[in-house]
């Protein structure tokens, strides 16, 4: 994809692959804004956060795959490597789980000790935005594909079916 560095020719000569960087680029841009409001939870938790917090929360786990699928995002786009791109799904799914079982989790640890009320709202946002750069990554691995293969798999469930 480096070939296509003027975005005017691109357009003219490759209309999908224009819309679709400028599609990237969006939510590039919008990783970061969540990644900046990640840092900025992390600096405004007065107390810091309790290990076992941590923990029960699986929030370090979801950090570690965050970062690792947009790495595997950034290779896939870098090497038009599709098959990276689908796996991006799967890391995608796990961000989900652990996103669906937070309030749960941290019910449940709030109920045990309310000492740890504010930790455990500040850990709840930071999840929820952890869970959206893997939405992000993945939009961008649905572009990939689109591009290097021609397929549209938005809204189609293709996207899950092929991971």
């Amino acid at each position: 994809m480096r070939k296509y560095i003027c975005p005017v020719l691109s357009g003219r000569y490759r209309p999908a692959l224009f819309t679709s960087r400028i599609e990237d680029n969006t939510n590039l841009e919008r990783i970061g804004d969540i990644a900046a409001g990640v840092a900025k939870y992390v600096i405004d938790s007065t107390a810091g956060f309790d290990k076992k917090v941590l923990e029960a929360t699986d929030v370090i786990r979801m950090y570690d795959e965050a970062i690792n699928i947009v790495i595997d995002t950034r290779t896939a786009f870098e090497n038009e490597d599709t098959a990276l791109a689908r796996s991006v799904f799967k890391h995608d799914e796990m961000l989900d789980a652990v996103n669906r079982s937070a309030n749960a989790n941290i019910g449940e640890l709030i109920k045990n000790d309310i000492t740890v009320l504010n930790e455990s709202l500040f850990i709840l946002s930071i999840i929820r935005k952890l869970e959206r750069i893997g939405d992000q990554s993945k939009n961008i691995a649905e572009e990939i594909i689109f591009y290097v293969e021609a397929k549209i798999l938005k809204h189609s469930g293709a996207s899950r079916a092929k991971a």
